[in-house]
């Protein structure tokens, strides 16, 4: 599982970037254009409340595992949440996580 989650968290690092630098070769970097296309309809909302509340469950999550599992420097998994996205932070917690499995088991 530990190498899936190394994959996943390169998968997660390329995949939200090619398509923000698609967005930035059209609109530059225009914020407000960002933000009226992330809730422009419904289903956009929808997928944007549905992401908004997995990155706040990921968070309370990780409190957890990381008490459990001694893991340090919570900051790192927020602030990747919030700038590349959570498609990203998740499996760099999973993978630390296995890691700090690991350790303790040896």
């Amino acid at each position: 599982m530990k190498k899936l989650y190394l994959i996943l968290t390169l998968v997660g690092l390329v995949a939200p970037y090619i398509l923000i630098v698609k967005f930035t070769s059209v609109h530059g970097l225009d914020l407000g254009e960002f933000w009226r296309q992330m809730w422009a309809s419904y289903i956009s909302s929808m997928a944007m409340t549905d992401l908004l509340l997995s990155c706040f469950i990921f968070w309370i999550y990780i409190r957890k595992e990381a008490s459990k599992y001694k893991i340090n420097n919570l900051w790192i998994y927020v602030s990747s949440t919030l700038a590349i996205g959570l498609c990203f932070a998740l499996p760099l917690f999973l993978y630390v996580r296995e890691s700090k499995k690991e350790l303790l088991k040896n």
